[in-house]
C-alpha cells in the first residue's frame, strides 16, 4: 500500500470527540489510520473538549471553533448543539481555512458532511484551490437525492468518499467528480478471545444500541413484549433524544438499561443477539462490532447495510419498500396508525424469524461463523480501497510535491 510520507491533511467535522457518536468515533479511527500510514493531520471542529468525558487519548492537534460564551453543561449535548449559531461558526471556519490557504498550510483537506468547499465559495467568492478538496459523505443515499441536486457545493470536491458501493451507485446521477468507496478504517475488537466459546453462558439473549425511532426502537419495544421470556439490554448512544431509554426497564420486566462502557467489546460479549432494524443507515457499524464479537445480528434487509455487510447478518425484510427508498418521506406520506399498523405485521415476521433462528443450534453456530468470516473480508476490502485513495492522493497533489 502507498504510504503518505508527511502529506499534511485537514479533517474538517461538525462535532469531534470527546462526543462519541458512530461518526465521531469512526472519523476518530479513520484518522489515526491517516496518521499511522505516515501523514500529518489536525481536526478542526465546533464542539469544545470538556463536554464530555472520553475514555478515548486524542494525540493529534484539534481546534475547537465553537462559541465561547455559549455555556456547555455535562449532560446537555442536544441542548448545547442546539443553540450554536452555525452562521457564525461557519464565517470561524473561513477564516481559518483562509489563513491556512494562504501559508500554504495543507496538501489535502477533508470535509466531513456538509462542510464544503463550495458552501466557502460561494458566499465569501473565494476559492480555496491550493489544496486536494475531498468530501467524505456519510449520509445515507435515500436523503442524499434531493441534497445533491439542491446542494451545488456537493459537486466542488476533488473526489467524494462514500462509505459503501451502493453511495457511489445511489448518487452517480447527481455526482459528476470522481467518487469511491471507503469503507470504516477500524473495527474495535480485543485480541486473542475465542468469541464462539461461552455463547450460552452470556447473561442478556438480545441487545439494542441506540433507542431512537430510525434505529428500529419500535420494532424493538415490540418484540420485547413479544418475548417476554427472553432478556434485553438496551443502550442509549450519544445523540438525539434518548431519554425514554431510562424508563425501559420500569415497563418491562425483561430489560436492562445499560451504563457506560469504556470499551463496548464488553456490552457486545455481554450479549447473545443483536437487534438491528434500523431503518436508516450509512454504513451500519453495529453489524460489524457485533459479528467481532460473536453475536448473532439480526439486521433490517436496508441496501446500505446489504451493500456494506453482505454476508453474516440474518437480514429479515418486513419493512415497505418504499421506506427502505426514502425513510424520511415515508414518514412524512404515511400517518402514524398506518406506520403502526405495518409495524405490528414486520414485528410478526421478525419475531417469527428469531424464534426460527434459535430453535436451530446449528444454524446459530453457521451464522456468528459466518459472522467472522465477514471480518476478514472487510479487512481485506479496507486495505484495498486505502490503497486505491492513497494512490489517488499522491498522484493528485496540488500543493507540493512530497
Amino acid at each position: 500500500m502507498a504510504k503518505l510520507k508527511g502529506l499534511k491533511i485537514l479533517y474538517v467535522s461538525r462535532l469531534w470527540l470527546p462526543f462519541a457518536g458512530g461518526a465521531e468515533l469512526e472519523g476518530h479511527h479513520f484518522v489515526t489510520k491517516l496518521i499511522q500510514d505516515g501523514a500529518d493531520v489536525e481536526v478542526v471542529c465546533f464542539y469544545p473538549h470538556d463536554a464530555i468525558d472520553s475514555a478515548i487519548d486524542i494525540t493529534y492537534p484539534v481546534t475547537r471553533l465553537y462559541d465561547p460564551d455559549l455555556q456547555y453543561t455535562a449532560g446537555s449535548e442536544n441542548e448545547y448543539l442546539s443553540h450554536q449559531d452555525y452562521d457564525a461558526n461557519r464565517a470561524r471556519l473561513f477564516q481559518f481555512l483562509s489563513e491556512g490557504h494562504e501559508e500554504g498550510r495543507w496538501d489535502a483537506v477533508i470535509h466531513f458532511g456538509d462542510l464544503g468547499p463550495a458552501d466557502f465559495n460561494y458566499s465569501n467568492q473565494r476559492q480555496f484551490t491550493n489544496w486536494i478538496n475531498i468530501g467524505r459523505i456519510w449520509d445515507p443515499p435515500t436523503s442524499l437525492n434531493k441534497g445533491w441536486q439542491d446542494w451545488p457545493w456537493r459537486l466542488e470536491y476533488d473526489l467524494t468518499l462514500f462509505p459503501t458501493q451502493y453511495h457511489v451507485e445511489a448518487t452517480e446521477h447527481y455526482n459528476h467528480e470522481p467518487a469511491m468507496m471507503l469503507p470504516p478504517a477500524h473495527i474495535e475488537i480485543k485480541e486473542n478471545i475465542d468469541t464462539l466459546d461461552g455463547w450460552e453462558e452470556r447473561p442478556y439473549d438480545f441487545g439494542f444500541i441506540n433507542a431512537i425511532p430510525h434505529k428500529g426502537l419500535n420494532m424493538v419495544m415490540k418484540l420485547i413484549g413479544m418475548m417476554p421470556d427472553k432478556t434485553f439490554l438496551i443502550k442509549r448512544g450519544n445523540y438525539n433524544n434518548q431519554q425514554m431509554v431510562d424508563f425501559m426497564d420500569k415497563w418491562f420486566d425483561n430489560v436492562t438499561v445499560a451504563g457506560w462502557y469504556d470499551d463496548m467489546n464488553d456490552y457486545y460479549r455481554s450479549c447473545k443477539s443483536i437487534l438491528y432494524p434500523s431503518l436508516q443507515e450509512g454504513f451500519g457499524m453495529v453489524s460489524y462490532e457485533a459479528m467481532a464479537n460473536g453475536c448473532l445480528t439480526f439486521a433490517n434487509s436496508h441496501p446500505v447495510m446489504l451493500s456494506a455487510c453482505p454476508t453474516g447478518p440474518i437480514y429479515i425484510d418486513a419493512y415497505p419498500e418504499e421506506s427502505k427508498q426514502n425513510y424520511i418521506r415515508y414518514q412524512m406520506t404515511n400517518t402514524p396508525q398506518d406506520h403502526d399498523a405495518y409495524m405490528d405485521l414486520a414485528a410478526e415476521e421478525w419475531h417469527d424469524e428469531i424464534r426460527d433462528v434459535l430453535s436451530d443450534p446449528e444454524r446459530v453456530l453457521y451464522h456468528r461463523t459466518l459472522g467472522l468470516e465477514a471480518m476478514s473480508t472487510l479487512e481485506q476490502r479496507i486495505d484495498f480501497c486505502y490503497s486505491e485513495f492513497y494512490n489517488f492522493l499522491l498522484s493528485n497533489l496540488k500543493n507540493k510535491s512530497i
